[in-house]
C-alpha cells in the first residue's frame, strides 16, 4: 500500500508517498528532484521500513511556489525536515543522491533531531574540486546545442544521458521522464548555481540557521527492522 497525499509545509506543497511501516527512511532526489526515481528501491524497503520519498519544490507533482525565483541547501534541507516533522517520522535515516546529497548533509547540519543517520551517495559538492568548472564543461557541451533550441525541456534528455549513462533517460518510466520535462525549468532556472559551491568546513555548531557542512556529518546509522532475521547499517 502506497499513501500518496500532498502537504504544506515550509511555504511549499511537497507530494509524498510514504510506503510501508517500520523504522523510518527518507530519500531525497538530486536534480529533477522526483520521488518517482526510487519508486523500485521504496518498493523493496517498504518490506522492513517506512519508506518516505517525496519530489522536492518546483519539481514532478509539487508546485512552483508563487513567487519562487531562487533556492538554497538551507531551504531544501528545512523542506525536508518539515516535511519529516509533519508525518511524524523522524528521526529518520536519510539517503541523497546528487544535489540531493547535499541537501541532506545540510538537513543533518540544520536539524540533527531529525536524522538518525546519512548516506551520501555521489554528493555534488563541486567546492571540493580543484577547477569546478573544467570538470562541469562536457555537460555543458552536451546540454548547450538542445537549451538553445528547444530551451529546458530539450536539454533535459542529453542532460540526463550524460549523468545517468547514454541508455539512463530510456530505461526511466515514460510518466517519470515526462514530469522531468515538465519542471525542467526548475532544475536549470533555478536549482543549478544554487548548491555547488555550497563547502563543508571543519567546524561543528548546534542546529541552527547557520551555512550548510561539518565533519560530523559523516556518520553511521543502524536500523533495526521489523523482523529479528537481521539488521542494515550503513556508513558515509
Amino acid at each position: 500500500m502506497c499513501h500518496m497525499p500532498r502537504l504544506s509545509v515550509n511555504g511549499t506543497e511537497l507530494h509524498h508517498e510514504i510506503r510501508g511501516t517500520g523504522p523510518p527512511i527518507l530519500l531525497i532526489m538530486g536534480g529533477s528532484g522526483d520521488g518517482g526515481h526510487f519508486d523500485a528501491l521504496a518498493n523493496l524497503l517498504a518490506d522492513e521500513f517506512m519508506v518516505v520519498t517525496y519530489d522536492r519544490r518546483g519539481n514532478g507533482r509539487s508546485p512552483v511556489p508563487a513567487g519562487w525565483r531562487t533556492t538554497s541547501p538551507e531551504e531544501q534541507a528545512d523542506d525536508a525536515a518539515a516535511l519529516l516533522d509533519a508525518l511524524g517520522a523522524g528521526p529518520a535515516a536519510v539517503f541523497g543522491t546528487s544535489s540531493g546529497a547535499n541537501f541532506a548533509l545540510c538537513l543533518l547540519a540544520r536539524h540533527r533531531a531529525a536524522v538518525r543517520g546519512t548516506i551520501l551517495h555521489e554528493p555534488a559538492l563541486f567546492a571540493l574540486l580543484d577547477d569546478p568548472d573544467a570538470v562541469r564543461a562536457p555537460l555543458r557541451a552536451r546540454i548547450q546545442p538542445a537549451m538553445e533550441t528547444g530551451g529546458p525541456p530539450a536539454a533535459t534528455e542529453p542532460w540526463w544521458r550524460y549523468v545517468a549513462g547514454d541508455d539512463g533517460w530510456t530505461r526511466l518510466a515514460p510518466d517519470l521522464r515526462e514530469r522531468m520535462r515538465g519542471s525542467s525549468g526548475t532544475l536549470f532556472g533555478i536549482e543549478l548555481g544554487s548548491y555547488e559551491r555550497t563547502c563543508p568546513t571543519m567546524r561543528r555548531w548546534p542546529p541552527s540557521r547557520r551555512g550548510c557542512g561539518c565533519s560530523s556529518a559523516l556518520t553511521a546509522f543502524r536500523l533495526t527492522p521489523r523482523s529479528p532475521a537481521g539488521s542494515a547499517s550503513a556508513s558515509v
